[in-house]
């Protein structure tokens, strides 16, 4: 465990920070951990989340392009 901890600092590190602005959010206002908010970030990131699976086939199948990324983000806006 002190193996990971120790060379996984800085992604613990990470999400410890996350979490503290996770907390801070939810005692700052009564919004943040609604179903309603769930449902606004999964509907203002479906399309990168569509990319993003799609993406991950390519390169589980081993045909890394990663440009596709690139180009499917320009494209989007």
């Amino acid at each position: 465990m002190r193996r990971f901890v120790r060379s996984h600092a800085t992604e613990l590190a990470l999400l410890a920070v996350i979490a503290v602005i996770c907390v801070f959010l939810s005692f700052a206002t009564d919004r943040f951990f609604t179903l309603g908010n769930a449902f606004d970030l999964l509907n203002t990131s479906s399309v990168n989340i569509i990319f993003a699976v799609g993406l991950l086939v390519v390169l589980i199948a081993g045909g890394i392009d990663i440009s596709f990324a690139v180009a499917a983000s320009v494209v989007q806006y």
